[in-house]
């Protein structure tokens, strides 16, 4: 038997030759059968997000203050009826609200919170869902014993507001001068 040489160039074409058909040959099959991404046997399930979005609790007061023109003496007595004048207090935030108040500074030199010569209510509301207190009381000394003005004052235009107002007696052994108290409004999430 004769042995005979392949050559390098021989090699080379049938390689060639070889990766030419691979590539037609992938080709027509890929041309040919339809490939559509979805298998036979499709399942689905569901997720669920739950998420907790927290109101803010805004609370407004336009008209903060409370003048006493009269000149009182001791044991004489007036309130925001009479010299019509309120505090005028309104929820600007996204969720209903109570507002509670307590006694920020002393109004008297002579008596200290609570007394009832130092009350406060609640004279009116634009919310017809709230409870206004319309009761004159006392006005507590501290925040853990502040008194609920309001419950459940909402929070859209035209029903989130209301009208608080004091009332005033002088005591018998006041000082005379001007007097200048403060009270403490608590907005509360309802």
């Amino acid at each position: 038997m004769k042995e005979e040489k392949i050559s390098n160039k021989f090699l080379a074409v049938l390689a060639v030759l070889a990766i030419v058909i691979t590539i037609v040959g992938v080709w027509n099959l890929i041309r040919v059968t339809k490939i559509t991404g979805y298998a036979t046997n499709v399942t689905s399930q569901t997720g669920i997000v739950s998420l907790s979005i927290l109101g803010n609790l805004i609370m407004e007061i336009p008209d903060s203050e409370l003048s006493i023109s009269a000149e009182l003496a001791q044991g004489e007595n007036t309130n925001s009826e009479i010299i019509n004048d309120f505090f005028e207090i309104q929820n600007g935030g996204s969720v209903n609200v109570d507002i509670k108040v307590y006694n920020g500074t002393e109004l008297w030199n002579s008596v200290s919170s609570p007394t009832e010569l130092w009350q406060i209510h609640c004279n009116s509301t634009t919310d017809a869902g709230a409870t206004c207190n319309e009761t004159y009381g006392a006005l507590p000394a501290t925040s853990g014993t502040a008194v609920t003005l309001i419950e459940n004052l909402g929070n859209s235009a035209g029903s989130r507001g209301f009208k608080a107002g004091i009332n005033v007696t002088v005591p018998e052994l006041e000082d005379e001068g001007l007097k200048n108290g403060s009270v403490i409004f608590l907005c509360i999430q309802a």
